[in-house]
């Protein structure tokens, strides 16, 4: 059964260099990146429960690898390592261990979306 990762906490839930670094002044272009991958994250996370409750593992690679791309782009670090972690158990046939995983970043995808959304909400002022 795989713990989870201590050195997830190290991780921001949102990378602020790298919001900065999206926006590159524009914030209308950044607030709406950010609910494109909202959107984007719900369906990908649902598909994820889904595939685990199957434990399909093929399919949750798919998935999490789907996840931590678009996570690391928009700049939500500690969601993305979290999904690589799912990624890499399914590729070291550790399938259980993708399986508990895919449980237990369920309060990193709240994590990340409250992050999202108050960022989101703070800058619009």
């Amino acid at each position: 059964m795989a713990d989870e990762d201590p050195s997830l906490e190290s991780l921001p839930i949102l990378d602020n260099n790298r919001l900065t670094e999206l926006s590159d002044g524009d914030m209308d272009f950044l607030i709406d990146l950010m609910g494109d991958y909202m959107g984007g994250l719900a369906e990908l996370y649902d598909q994820l429960k889904a595939y685990a409750f199957l434990h399909d593992g093929e399919n949750i690679r798919k998935i999490s690898h789907s996840i931590a791309g678009s996570s690391a782009n928009i700049g939500a670090a500690r969601l993305s390592q979290a999904a690589r972690q799912i990624e890499t158990d399914v590729r070291h046939s550790d399938g259980e261990s993708a399986v508990t995983r895919v449980r237990q970043i369920e309060d990193i995808v709240f994590d990340t979306r409250e992050a999202i959304s108050n960022y989101t909400n703070n800058s619009r002022f």
